[in-house]
C-alpha cells in the first residue's frame, strides 16, 4: 500500500540518501517526488500543499521546519536520523529514480528549472518576479504536466 507519509520524515529519508543539501534543494526534491507519486500513484504521498513562492514550489511546512538552518551541514546533522522507512518498495523505487534524476542539479538549478514549468508558472499568473505568493500550485496541473515526462521503471503495484 502506497500511504502518504509526513514531509518532514520524506525530507530526512531525502537527505539520508542524498546527502547534505539546504533547505531549498530539499524543497525541489520533495516537489518532484510528489509531483512522480502524483502520476505513478494516482495520490499525493505527503500532505503539504505546495505554493507558487519566488524561489519555486514550496511547502510551507517544510519551510517553517527548516527556517533555522541554513548550511548544508547543519541540516544533515539535523536531520538525517535514521528512522524506520515509511515508504513501501515501489516508493521507495520511484523516490530513487527522482533522486536519480535531480538530486546531481544545484539547489539553484533546481529553482530555475521549476520556474520553467507549467505548475509553477500557471499558480504565479501574473505575480512579479518577486513577488510573495501563497497560491497553491494545482495537484492536476502537476499530475498531467508531469506525466508527459514519466519513466518510472516498475510501475504501479
Amino acid at each position: 500500500m502506497n500511504a502518504m507519509i509526513d514531509s518532514i520524515d520524506l525530507c530526512n529519508i531525502i537527505i539520508r540518501k542524498a546527502g547534505p543539501m539546504n533547505q531549498l534543494k530539499v524543497q525541489k526534491l520533495v516537489y518532484y517526488y510528489q509531483a512522480f507519486h502524483l502520476v505513478f500513484f494516482d495520490v499525493p504521498v505527503v500532505e503539504d500543499e505546495f505554493v507558487a513562492g519566488v524561489h519555486g514550489p514550496t511547502s510551507l511546512k517544510i519551510l517553517k521546519n527548516y527556517s533555522r538552518y541554513s548550511m548544508d551541514e547543519d541540516l544533515k546533522k539535523k536531520y538525517s536520523m535514521r528512522i524506520d522507512d515509511p515508504l513501501s518498495k515501489d516508493q521507495e523505487t520511484l523516490l530513487d529514480e527522482v533522486l536519480e534524476r535531480y538530486s546531481p542539479l544545484a539547489s539553484y538549478q533546481l529553482e530555475v528549472l521549476s520556474h520553467s514549468e507549467l505548475p509553477w508558472k500557471e499558480a504565479r499568473g501574473k505575480c512579479t518576479f518577486d513577488e510573495r505568493s501563497d497560491i497553491p500550485i494545482s495537484l492536476s496541473t502537476m499530475k498531467a504536466y508531469y506525466g508527459k515526462f514519466a519513466t518510472y521503471t516498475e510501475g504501479k503495484s
